[in-house]
Protein backbone atom coordinates (compact mmCIF):
# COMPACT_ATOMS: atom_id res chain seq x y z
CA UNK A 1 0.00 0.00 0.00
CA UNK A 2 1.41 3.64 -0.79
CA UNK A 3 2.02 5.93 1.32
CA UNK A 4 -0.76 8.25 0.33
CA UNK A 5 -3.45 5.59 0.11
CA UNK A 6 -2.23 4.03 3.67
CA UNK A 7 -2.17 7.62 5.05
CA UNK A 8 -6.20 7.97 4.19
CA UNK A 9 -6.84 4.48 5.40
CA UNK A 10 -5.26 5.16 8.48
CA UNK A 11 -7.58 8.55 9.27
CA UNK A 12 -10.96 6.39 8.57
CA UNK A 13 -9.72 4.25 11.40
CA UNK A 14 -9.23 7.86 13.32
CA UNK A 15 -12.37 9.42 12.05
CA UNK A 16 -14.56 5.74 13.17
CA UNK A 17 -12.84 5.96 16.53
CA UNK A 18 -14.13 9.69 17.18
CA UNK A 19 -17.64 8.67 16.32
CA UNK A 20 -17.27 5.96 18.54
CA UNK A 21 -16.11 8.59 21.71
CA UNK A 22 -18.80 10.75 20.96
CA UNK A 23 -21.54 8.66 20.90
CA UNK A 24 -19.84 6.76 24.29
CA UNK A 25 -19.12 9.69 25.83
CA UNK A 26 -22.87 11.05 25.34
CA UNK A 27 -24.47 7.39 26.20
CA UNK A 28 -22.24 7.28 29.60
CA UNK A 29 -23.38 10.82 30.57
CA UNK A 30 -27.24 10.17 29.57
CA UNK A 31 -27.09 6.69 31.81
CA UNK A 32 -25.92 8.63 34.75
CA UNK A 33 -28.12 11.61 33.84
CA UNK A 34 -25.28 13.57 34.11
CA UNK A 35 -22.30 15.54 32.17
CA UNK A 36 -18.55 15.01 33.01
CA UNK A 37 -15.43 16.11 31.98
CA UNK A 38 -15.48 14.83 28.80
CA UNK A 39 -18.36 15.94 27.15
CA UNK A 40 -17.77 19.42 28.83
CA UNK A 41 -14.84 19.85 27.13
CA UNK A 42 -16.41 19.56 23.79
CA UNK A 43 -15.69 15.92 22.92
CA UNK A 44 -19.33 14.43 21.82
CA UNK A 45 -18.65 17.08 18.81
CA UNK A 46 -15.21 16.93 17.75
CA UNK A 47 -16.04 13.02 18.28
CA UNK A 48 -18.97 13.30 15.72
CA UNK A 49 -17.21 15.78 13.49
CA UNK A 50 -15.35 12.16 12.20
CA UNK A 51 -18.73 12.10 10.00
CA UNK A 52 -17.56 14.99 8.16
CA UNK A 53 -14.53 14.00 8.27
CA UNK A 54 -15.42 10.36 6.41
CA UNK A 55 -17.81 12.48 4.02
CA UNK A 56 -14.75 14.30 2.40
CA UNK A 57 -12.72 10.90 2.35
CA UNK A 58 -15.69 9.62 0.13
CA UNK A 59 -15.29 12.43 -2.52
CA UNK A 60 -11.89 11.94 -2.06
CA UNK A 61 -11.54 8.57 -2.93
CA UNK A 62 -14.30 8.43 -5.26
CA UNK A 63 -12.27 10.66 -7.58
CA UNK A 64 -9.00 8.66 -6.95
CA UNK A 65 -10.68 5.50 -7.53
CA UNK A 66 -12.09 6.42 -10.96
CA UNK A 67 -9.23 8.50 -12.53
CA UNK A 68 -9.43 6.34 -14.89
CA UNK A 69 -12.72 5.99 -16.30
CA UNK A 70 -13.94 5.95 -19.85
CA UNK A 71 -17.07 7.70 -19.54
CA UNK A 72 -19.49 5.16 -21.02
CA UNK A 73 -22.47 3.93 -19.18
CA UNK A 74 -21.09 0.34 -18.52
CA UNK A 75 -18.45 2.25 -16.05
CA UNK A 76 -21.26 4.12 -14.38
CA UNK A 77 -23.16 1.34 -13.33
CA UNK A 78 -20.63 -0.82 -12.64
CA UNK A 79 -19.89 1.88 -10.20
CA UNK A 80 -22.93 2.44 -8.54
CA UNK A 81 -23.63 -2.00 -8.14
CA UNK A 82 -19.68 -1.73 -6.39
CA UNK A 83 -21.11 0.72 -4.02
CA UNK A 84 -24.73 -0.91 -3.37
CA UNK A 85 -22.26 -4.53 -2.91
CA UNK A 86 -19.88 -2.45 -0.26
CA UNK A 87 -22.80 -0.21 1.84
CA UNK A 88 -25.79 -2.46 1.94
CA UNK A 89 -25.05 -6.26 2.75
CA UNK A 90 -23.02 -5.53 5.96
CA UNK A 91 -25.57 -3.13 6.90
CA UNK A 92 -28.20 -5.44 6.05
CA UNK A 93 -27.06 -8.09 8.60
CA UNK A 94 -26.29 -6.00 11.59
CA UNK A 95 -30.11 -4.38 11.28
CA UNK A 96 -30.79 -8.02 11.36
CA UNK A 97 -29.06 -8.47 14.56
CA UNK A 98 -30.27 -5.11 15.60
CA UNK A 99 -34.33 -6.55 15.61
CA UNK A 100 -33.39 -9.55 17.11
CA UNK A 101 -32.00 -7.67 20.07
CA UNK A 102 -35.11 -5.67 20.07
CA UNK A 103 -36.90 -8.80 20.35
CA UNK A 104 -35.48 -9.56 23.32
CA UNK A 105 -36.90 -6.65 25.42
CA UNK A 106 -33.46 -6.77 26.86
CA UNK A 107 -32.09 -2.50 25.86
CA UNK A 108 -34.78 -0.09 26.92
CA UNK A 109 -32.81 2.45 24.44
CA UNK A 110 -34.90 0.76 21.28
CA UNK A 111 -38.35 1.54 20.84
CA UNK A 112 -40.81 -0.51 18.56
CA UNK A 113 -40.54 0.58 15.26
CA UNK A 114 -43.35 0.53 12.45
CA UNK A 115 -43.27 -1.77 9.14
CA UNK A 116 -43.17 1.76 7.19
CA UNK A 117 -39.57 3.35 9.22
CA UNK A 118 -38.27 0.27 8.95
CA UNK A 119 -38.59 -0.94 5.46
CA UNK A 120 -37.13 2.49 4.95
CA UNK A 121 -34.65 2.24 7.08
CA UNK A 122 -33.31 -0.99 5.47
CA UNK A 123 -33.35 0.42 2.05
CA UNK A 124 -31.56 3.75 3.67
CA UNK A 125 -33.88 6.05 2.40
CA UNK A 126 -34.64 8.90 4.84
CA UNK A 127 -38.28 8.40 7.09
CA UNK A 128 -39.35 10.69 9.78
CA UNK A 129 -39.20 8.67 13.24
CA UNK A 130 -40.68 8.99 16.56
CA UNK A 131 -37.64 11.88 17.39
CA UNK A 132 -38.83 13.93 14.60
CA UNK A 133 -35.14 13.48 12.95
CA UNK A 134 -34.62 11.29 9.45
CA UNK A 135 -31.89 8.69 11.40
CA UNK A 136 -32.69 5.05 10.48
CA UNK A 137 -33.42 2.55 13.35
CA UNK A 138 -30.47 1.11 13.13
CA UNK A 139 -28.70 5.24 13.61
CA UNK A 140 -25.48 5.19 11.93
CA UNK A 141 -27.17 4.68 8.87
CA UNK A 142 -27.75 8.76 8.55
CA UNK A 143 -24.60 8.82 7.03
CA UNK A 144 -25.09 5.97 4.66
CA UNK A 145 -28.25 7.69 3.02
CA UNK A 146 -26.17 10.63 2.01
CA UNK A 147 -23.34 8.63 0.74
CA UNK A 148 -25.83 6.50 -1.52
CA UNK A 149 -27.18 9.93 -2.42
CA UNK A 150 -23.59 10.83 -3.16
CA UNK A 151 -22.97 7.73 -4.79
CA UNK A 152 -25.64 8.36 -7.63
CA UNK A 153 -24.61 11.56 -8.35
CA UNK A 154 -21.17 10.87 -8.69
CA UNK A 155 -22.03 7.63 -10.94
CA UNK A 156 -23.89 10.51 -13.18
CA UNK A 157 -20.28 12.39 -12.77
CA UNK A 158 -19.00 9.35 -14.40
CA UNK A 159 -20.41 9.88 -18.00
CA UNK A 160 -17.69 12.08 -18.51
CA UNK A 161 -13.66 10.79 -18.64
CA UNK A 162 -12.13 14.24 -17.99
CA UNK A 163 -11.70 14.73 -13.99
CA UNK A 164 -12.13 18.34 -14.81
CA UNK A 165 -15.43 17.90 -15.85
CA UNK A 166 -16.30 15.91 -12.55
CA UNK A 167 -15.30 18.44 -10.65
CA UNK A 168 -17.58 21.21 -12.56
CA UNK A 169 -20.13 19.11 -12.36
CA UNK A 170 -20.36 17.79 -9.03
CA UNK A 171 -20.96 21.55 -7.37
CA UNK A 172 -23.24 22.22 -10.09
CA UNK A 173 -25.71 18.83 -9.49
CA UNK A 174 -25.52 19.56 -5.75
CA UNK A 175 -26.66 23.11 -5.98
CA UNK A 176 -29.22 22.33 -8.37
CA UNK A 177 -30.34 19.76 -6.29
CA UNK A 178 -30.22 21.98 -3.82
CA UNK A 179 -32.54 24.78 -4.92
CA UNK A 180 -35.00 21.56 -5.63
CA UNK A 181 -35.36 20.17 -2.46
CA UNK A 182 -36.20 23.57 -0.81
CA UNK A 183 -39.55 22.76 -3.14
CA UNK A 184 -40.54 20.11 -0.55
CA UNK A 185 -41.63 20.15 2.35
CA UNK A 186 -39.56 20.34 5.65
CA UNK A 187 -40.82 16.90 6.54
CA UNK A 188 -39.24 15.24 3.31
CA UNK A 189 -36.34 12.98 2.75
CA UNK A 190 -36.28 14.82 -0.88
CA UNK A 191 -36.20 18.14 1.28
CA UNK A 192 -33.60 16.25 3.70
CA UNK A 193 -31.08 14.79 1.19
CA UNK A 194 -31.39 17.22 -1.41
CA UNK A 195 -30.86 20.49 1.00
CA UNK A 196 -28.25 19.30 3.23
CA UNK A 197 -25.54 21.17 3.73
CA UNK A 198 -23.58 17.89 4.16
CA UNK A 199 -23.39 16.99 0.20
CA UNK A 200 -20.74 19.36 -0.41
CA UNK A 201 -18.46 17.80 1.72
CA UNK A 202 -18.13 15.63 -0.55
CA UNK A 203 -17.36 17.71 -3.16
CA UNK A 204 -14.35 19.02 -0.69
CA UNK A 205 -13.07 15.92 -0.85
CA UNK A 206 -12.87 15.44 -4.82
CA UNK A 207 -11.46 18.77 -5.07
CA UNK A 208 -8.96 17.43 -2.35
CA UNK A 209 -7.90 14.79 -4.80
CA UNK A 210 -7.26 16.92 -7.82
CA UNK A 211 -5.20 19.55 -5.67
CA UNK A 212 -2.73 16.53 -4.76
CA UNK A 213 -2.29 15.24 -8.53
CA UNK A 214 -1.16 18.94 -9.12
CA UNK A 215 2.95 20.20 -9.58
CA UNK A 216 2.78 22.47 -6.70
CA UNK A 217 1.43 20.22 -3.70
CA UNK A 218 4.16 17.33 -5.18
CA UNK A 219 6.46 20.13 -4.04
CA UNK A 220 5.14 20.60 -1.07
CA UNK A 221 5.32 16.81 -0.64
CA UNK A 222 8.98 17.31 -0.47
CA UNK A 223 8.91 18.41 2.75
CA UNK A 224 7.43 16.32 4.88
CA UNK A 225 7.35 18.44 8.33
CA UNK A 226 4.67 20.58 6.32
CA UNK A 227 2.10 17.75 6.18
CA UNK A 228 2.20 16.92 9.50
CA UNK A 229 2.33 20.40 10.93
CA UNK A 230 -0.87 21.07 8.70
CA UNK A 231 -2.44 18.09 10.06
CA UNK A 232 -2.25 18.65 13.97
CA UNK A 233 -3.19 22.35 12.95
CA UNK A 234 -6.08 21.13 11.15
CA UNK A 235 -7.48 18.77 14.13
CA UNK A 236 -7.02 21.61 16.58
CA UNK A 237 -9.24 24.00 14.19
CA UNK A 238 -11.95 20.99 14.07
CA UNK A 239 -11.69 21.21 17.68
CA UNK A 240 -12.10 24.59 18.78
CA UNK A 241 -14.44 25.28 15.70
CA UNK A 242 -17.35 23.08 17.25
CA UNK A 243 -18.55 25.70 19.79
CA UNK A 244 -18.19 28.67 17.25
CA UNK A 245 -21.71 28.41 16.51
CA UNK A 246 -21.04 28.50 12.20
CA UNK A 247 -23.12 25.69 10.68
CA UNK A 248 -21.61 22.39 10.08
CA UNK A 249 -20.46 22.53 6.75
CA UNK A 250 -17.88 25.40 7.57
CA UNK A 251 -17.08 24.60 11.27
CA UNK A 252 -16.41 20.60 10.49
CA UNK A 253 -16.31 20.33 6.35
CA UNK A 254 -13.71 22.83 5.99
CA UNK A 255 -11.50 21.53 8.85
CA UNK A 256 -12.12 18.17 7.45
CA UNK A 257 -11.19 18.77 3.69
CA UNK A 258 -7.33 20.66 5.18
CA UNK A 259 -7.58 17.00 7.18
CA UNK A 260 -7.99 14.88 4.14
CA UNK A 261 -5.81 16.66 2.18
CA UNK A 262 -2.85 16.87 4.30
CA UNK A 263 -3.21 13.36 5.75
CA UNK A 264 -2.58 12.50 1.77
CA UNK A 265 0.75 14.18 2.18
CA UNK A 266 2.03 11.98 4.85
CA UNK A 267 4.98 9.72 4.77
CA UNK A 268 5.12 7.88 7.54
CA UNK A 269 7.73 5.07 8.72
CA UNK A 270 6.88 1.55 9.20
CA UNK A 271 5.94 0.85 12.82
CA UNK A 272 3.76 -1.11 14.87
CA UNK A 273 1.49 2.31 15.29
CA UNK A 274 1.20 2.35 11.35
CA UNK A 275 0.00 -0.95 10.92
CA UNK A 276 -2.19 -0.85 13.94
CA UNK A 277 -3.66 2.60 12.25
CA UNK A 278 -4.03 0.80 8.93
CA UNK A 279 -5.81 -2.10 10.92
CA UNK A 280 -8.28 0.45 12.33
CA UNK A 281 -8.38 2.21 8.56
CA UNK A 282 -9.17 -1.64 7.02
CA UNK A 283 -11.72 -2.49 10.01
CA UNK A 284 -13.78 1.41 10.28
CA UNK A 285 -16.52 0.13 8.10
CA UNK A 286 -17.32 -2.29 10.73
CA UNK A 287 -16.32 -0.21 13.70
CA UNK A 288 -18.52 2.32 12.38
CA UNK A 289 -21.82 0.40 12.27
CA UNK A 290 -20.94 -2.22 15.15
CA UNK A 291 -19.94 0.33 18.28
CA UNK A 292 -23.41 1.28 18.76
CA UNK A 293 -23.97 -2.32 19.93
CA UNK A 294 -21.34 -2.57 22.21
CA UNK A 295 -22.16 1.14 23.40
CA UNK A 296 -26.06 -0.65 23.85
CA UNK A 297 -24.40 -3.27 26.18
CA UNK A 298 -22.47 -0.91 28.36
CA UNK A 299 -25.73 1.06 28.14
CA UNK A 300 -27.55 -1.38 29.57
CA UNK A 301 -25.14 -2.36 32.73
CA UNK A 302 -24.89 1.03 33.38
CA UNK A 303 -29.29 0.89 33.49
CA UNK A 304 -28.61 -2.30 36.24
CA UNK A 305 -25.89 -0.38 38.52
CA UNK A 306 -22.89 -1.77 37.06
CA UNK A 307 -19.44 0.14 36.99
CA UNK A 308 -21.23 2.34 39.57
CA UNK A 309 -17.39 3.06 41.77
CA UNK A 310 -15.91 3.91 38.45
CA UNK A 311 -15.87 7.70 37.53
CA UNK A 312 -17.31 8.54 34.07
CA UNK A 313 -14.39 10.10 32.64
CA UNK A 314 -12.31 6.56 34.25
CA UNK A 315 -15.12 4.45 32.22
CA UNK A 316 -15.03 6.40 29.35
CA UNK A 317 -11.38 6.19 29.14
CA UNK A 318 -10.98 2.46 29.56
CA UNK A 319 -14.66 1.76 27.51
CA UNK A 320 -13.01 3.45 24.15
CA UNK A 321 -10.50 0.63 23.64
CA UNK A 322 -12.91 -2.40 24.41
CA UNK A 323 -15.36 -0.68 21.85
CA UNK A 324 -13.59 0.06 19.24
CA UNK A 325 -11.27 -2.99 19.65
CA UNK A 326 -14.40 -4.79 19.93
CA UNK A 327 -16.29 -3.50 16.74
CA UNK A 328 -13.32 -3.69 14.70
CA UNK A 329 -13.53 -7.59 15.40
CA UNK A 330 -16.68 -7.90 13.49
CA UNK A 331 -14.98 -7.16 10.40
CA UNK A 332 -13.43 -10.53 10.20
CA UNK A 333 -16.69 -12.08 11.71
CA UNK A 334 -19.44 -10.64 9.30
CA UNK A 335 -17.85 -7.97 6.70
CA UNK A 336 -14.67 -9.31 5.10
CA UNK A 337 -16.91 -13.30 4.91
CA UNK A 338 -19.82 -11.72 3.77
CA UNK A 339 -17.95 -9.51 0.74
CA UNK A 340 -15.68 -12.39 -0.70
CA UNK A 341 -19.15 -14.25 -0.38
CA UNK A 342 -21.06 -11.48 -2.95
CA UNK A 343 -17.88 -10.14 -4.58
CA UNK A 344 -19.30 -9.27 -8.07
CA UNK A 345 -17.61 -9.84 -11.25
CA UNK A 346 -14.54 -7.45 -12.23
CA UNK A 347 -15.75 -4.41 -13.98
CA UNK A 348 -14.58 -2.83 -17.49
CA UNK A 349 -10.51 -2.29 -17.49
CA UNK A 350 -10.82 1.49 -17.79
CA UNK A 351 -12.25 1.29 -14.22
CA UNK A 352 -10.15 -0.90 -12.02
CA UNK A 353 -10.91 -2.14 -8.59
CA UNK A 354 -10.17 0.50 -5.84
CA UNK A 355 -6.78 -0.45 -3.41
CA UNK A 356 -8.19 -3.14 -1.33
CA UNK A 357 -10.18 -2.04 2.27
CA UNK A 358 -10.33 1.86 0.72
CA UNK A 359 -13.24 1.75 -1.37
Amino acid sequence: MSDKNASIQMLRGVAASMVAMSHLVYWIAACRHAPFLLGKIGLIGFGGAGVDIFFVISGFIMMMTTRHADGTIQSSLFFLMRRINRIYPTYWVWSIVLFAIWLTGELPVLREPNPAYLAASLLLFPHINEYGTFHPWMDPGWTLSFEMFFYIVFACALLSSRAVSKIVFLPLAFAVLHGLGLLFAKESAFRYLFSSDLDFEFIFGAAAALIIQTAFWRRIGTFRLIPLIGLLVAFVLLFLAQSSGYPRVVSAGIPAFFIVLFASGLSLPENALKKRLVYLGDTSYSIYLTHVFFIYLLAWALDRGWFSVIGSTWLAIASLPVVVGGASLMYFAVERPLGRFIRITPGPASLPAPVKSLG
